[in-house]
């Protein structure tokens, strides 16, 4: 599962459902300005997700 989440600080909270629990939050500062477009995708593995953030 992907868990997200909006909050009033600038943050992107990162997190993982794994075997029944929460794992631990990993918290960055958000590296886009209000207003500007950027592109999202989202992978979906077999055991895992992985997330793309303007090809990064």
């Amino acid at each position: 599962n992907i868990h997200r989440r909006y909050r009033k600080y600038l943050q992107i909270v990162f997190n993982c459902y794994t075997k029944g629990a929460w794992g631990k939050e990993e918290r960055q500062k958000i590296p886009f300005k209000k207003g500007d477009p950027f592109d999202i995708r989202i992978r979906a593995h077999d055991n895992k997700f992985t997330v793309y953030c303007d090809r990064v």
